[in-house]
């Protein structure tokens, strides 16, 4: 898919720098998470769904009009927002962090899960792989697989939210980098609402 072509039908993929806390889901002792908890800062990547005076939203997967992992910010927690485009299009990228790794848009195709009971007829009808666009940090990259992750801590060294793409699924690849800050108030397509 072109670049163009991704921003009118997806959306613009953008690279946003929040502040978040720690979670912890285990029980710790009282004084360790005392010296511990801290807010800190994270870089998330994704399709930019709507950005308005309180909230950015954005989804780092899209398929056929649904986004899997859609994230709702407070416009107050979000230090910046970076519009990405093609990396041989960026002049001068912005360097927003010079840990980051790439960040890169993939076409793929996965297998199709149903959530919900479905009838034999329909399962046989379908015959053909769904199709994903996804926006995420580089992580890793051969001739078995390459491994994006949509939201990192540097401070930490990890990573959430992260897939694994069969490269001979893959339909392409684009190299993306920060092109410029976003800070204007974005409305939602008239499609989308």
């Amino acid at each position: 898919m072109k670049y163009k072509d991704i921003i009118e039908n997806i959306g613009q993929p953008i690279l946003v720098k929040n502040h978040d806390v720690i979670i912890s889901r285990v029980f710790q002792d009282i004084e360790f998470i005392k010296k511990n908890a801290q807010i800190s800062i994270h870089w998330s990547v994704g399709f930019l769904v709507e950005l308005n005076d309180d909230f950015v939203k954005f989804s780092s997967e899209y398929n056929s009009g649904l986004w899997d992992h859609p994230v709702v910010w407070a416009r107050k927690h979000v230090e910046k927002i970076y519009e990405l485009s093609p990396t041989n299009h960026v002049k001068k990228p912005i360097n927003a962090d010079e840990k980051l790794p790439q960040i890169v848009y993939i076409e793929w195709e996965d297998s199709q899960a149903a959530s919900a009971e479905i009838a034999t007829e329909k399962v046989l009808s379908r015959n053909k792989l769904k199709t994903l666009h996804t926006v995420g940090f580089l992580i890793d990259k051969n001739a078995e697989r390459i491994v994006l992750a949509e939201e990192l801590n540097l401070e930490t060294n990890k990573a959430r939210t992260s897939q694994t793409i069969y490269p001979e699924f893959a339909n392409g690849m684009l190299y993306l980098s920060p092109s410029k800050e976003i800070t204007a108030v974005q409305e939602p397509k008239e499609s989308e609402t």
